[in-house]
């Protein structure tokens, strides 16, 4: 007896069609990267030596006919061995994808070999994104690491309350919250910790709303030559320490096994 017409069975793999790996917010580049770019060493150790040499003020005057002063510049060493935290997974090759890589079938092994590629690339990415993850939470001043054990390794960087500044109100409130005063205070707090001005404020396109939304910021608007009254990017700049910035980044990434971006 004969059995039922299959097309599958009588039909023949002529394309392979994927859908691409990441999203749009996935594929940006990743703005961590730039602001601490990875330096590479031999070793699974690393020692770390930072030279800080103290406020010297302003140099003296010499008496007629005097010795001049003496002064030295005050340095400060310190030295650090750290030990790296490993970022590393493996994937295993099953005995059925070994077969399907060595089948006579050209379809068949060019289909095996694609997947194939496209799980070592998944690696690559999920290695760089947890790169990614490190740099921002380093940023924090604290990071906690998980390992598949559900062990965990806490890191403080020592950052102090100061160069951890909150807000009073959150920006979500649109109505009360006054983000450029506490930009300003921000950019002014790294002035007193470097000697520098804050000038650049990374943010997400969410929380960048909300100071497009702002009462205090709109208030300050007015209707000369404007169509609406919604503030620019020119106009909040406009408010902040000259040569400020307002850099927009959005990248991420999806959970395991979520569909949507």
């Amino acid at each position: 007896m004969s059995s039922p017409f299959d097309i599958w069975d009588q039909s023949v793999l002529t394309d392979l069609i994927h859908r691409p790996l990441t999203t749009m917010w996935e594929d940006n580049p990743r703005l961590g990267d730039l602001i601490a770019p990875i330096r590479p060493i031999a070793s699974r150790t690393a020692k770390i030596q930072t030279k800080q040499t103290e406020a010297f003020g302003l140099g003296q005057f010499k008496s007629p006919d005097a010795t001049p002063a003496l002064f030295t510049p005050e340095s400060q060493w310190e030295e650090r061995i750290i030990e790296l935290a490993l970022l590393e997974e493996m994937h295993r090759v099953s005995g059925e994808d070994w077969l399907k890589l060595n089948s006579s079938d050209e379809n068949v092994r060019r289909g095996a070999g694609v997947d194939l590629i496209e799980r070592g690339k998944a690696l690559q990415l999920r290695n760089e994104r947890l790169t990614e993850w490190m740099r921002w939470q380093a940023f924090t001043g604290q990071m906690t690491i998980t390992y598949p054990t559900g062990s965990q390794a806490y890191i403080n960087y020592g950052f102090t309350a100061a160069q951890r500044p909150t807000v009073t109100t959150a920006w979500s409130n649109v109505a009360s919250a006054d983000p450029i005063t506490d930009m300003r205070a921000w950019s002014t707090t790294i002035a007193g910790l470097s000697g520098y001005y804050g000038l650049r404020y990374h943010m997400s396109s969410e929380t960048y709303d909300y100071i497009v939304r702002n009462a205090n910021v709109r208030n300050l608007l007015t209707a000369t030559n404007r169509a609406m009254l919604i503030p620019t990017k020119e106009d909040i700049l406009a408010l902040l320490r000259d040569g400020s910035d307002i850099v927009i980044y959005d990248n991420g990434y999806r959970a395991d096994g979520v569909g949507s971006a």
